[in-house]
């Protein structure tokens, strides 16, 4: 019988830190579009969604996003 691999667990500072990253790089206009896609292709756990968002509009007020962007 094969052995199933386990996914490495990822700390949840690391995903903060990565949502953090990412919406300082790509600077989303949606940050709820972003969210969910950032939860679904990275499988976060669901019930984050608010935290993660708050998270990515801080990232985008620090980086000086539009009025527009928050």
């Amino acid at each position: 019988m094969a052995k199933i691999k386990k996914r490495p667990s990822v700390e949840y500072s690391d995903v903060r830190t990565s949502i953090r990253d990412l919406a300082k790089i790509y600077k989303p206009k949606d940050a709820k579009a972003f969210v969910r896609s950032f939860i679904h292709k990275y499988n976060v756990q669901k019930g984050y969604e608010e935290e993660l968002e708050a998270i990515v509009l801080e990232a985008l007020k620090e980086t000086g996003g539009s009025e527009n962007e928050i």
